[in-house]
């Protein structure tokens, strides 16, 4: 009796213990995250719940995540976007045209593109861009000069002004409030081409003897067309919210001074702009 006990009690002494459960190993999925251009990884901790690799306070890494499936990213290494980006856009745009003389108005909508490449610091970034835009705002009307004071002569011209595009080289700054959503201000160098079609006619007053009644006679109209540049000075804000980690829209508003022209009249440009753009 005694034997069989002690022979018992040894062979308890020699079985393995039962072993632990391990834990379940989750895996990880990466993902950029737009606002600095960070590459991060998340995994799915036992509640279900989306966290982040690098947060110390919701992962333990030691128990949930391999850290040869994470490599550099669970290291915390970031890899930055590369900052280029392109942009369509529309909106309104209105122009007051100092060449004409009077300041007159000329509304429609403005249609382009726009190429930059932004680089991150920190929450901020700082960023060049071009761009080019076409416009369907025009303007047209009727200027008539002082009657000569023999001839009693009046010399009439109508116009047709068509804002053909502009182009602008630029800077910009800005500051990501959240992720995925920046705010921003720039400032650009910009070119307007306008085109103009005008037709000029004499209109002189003749006094016929007999009837006593007076008629206006028209010459043969002076037609003439001309490209015409103004040069000036850009200022925008707006902001960009990403649809995606590439992807994202943009509103913005953007007012321009154009130097005077010959006639020392002011041309002004006042634009709201919407559109889409994709960062590679």
């Amino acid at each position: 009796m005694l034997m069989s006990t002690i022979a018992a009690f040894a062979l308890l002494q020699t079985a393995e213990p039962p072993a632990k459960e391990q834990p379940e190993a989750y895996e990880p999925v990466a993902y950029s995250s737009p606002q600095m251009g960070e590459a991060r990884t998340r995994v799915t901790l036992p509640s279900g719940e989306m966290a982040s690799a690098n947060d110390p306070q919701k992962v333990r890494r030691s128990r949930y995540i391999d850290r040869g499936q994470l490599g550099a990213e669970a290291a915390g290494e970031k890899t930055e976007l590369r900052g280029l980006r392109i942009e369509a856009r529309t909106g309104w745009d209105m122009i007051t045209l100092g060449a004409t003389g009077d300041d007159d108005r000329a509304d429609g909508l403005i249609h382009g593109i726009s190429a930059g490449y932004d680089y991150p610091f920190g929450q901020a970034f700082l960023g060049v861009f071009a761009s080019v835009d076409g416009s369907t705002a025009e303007d047209s009307g009727v200027v008539t000069g002082a009657p000569d004071p023999l001839s009693g002569t009046i010399v009439q011209t109508t116009f047709q002004t068509d804002v053909s595009h502009a182009i602008e080289l630029g800077v910009r700054a800005g500051w990501w409030v959240r992720e995925g959503w920046n705010v921003f201000a720039d400032g650009a160098w910009t070119k307007l081409t306008v085109n103009v079609d005008s037709e000029t006619v004499a209109i002189t007053p003749f006094l016929d003897p007999i009837s006593g009644q007076t008629t206006l006679i028209e010459s043969e109209p002076l037609l003439a067309s001309s490209t015409e540049t103004a040069t000036g000075w850009r200022i925008g804000a707006g902001t960009e919210a990403h649809l995606t980690d590439r992807l994202y829209t943009t509103a913005k508003y953007r007012f321009t001074f154009y130097d005077e022209d010959e006639a020392g009249a002011d041309t002004e440009q006042f634009e709201i702009l919407t559109g889409v753009g994709l960062r590679f």
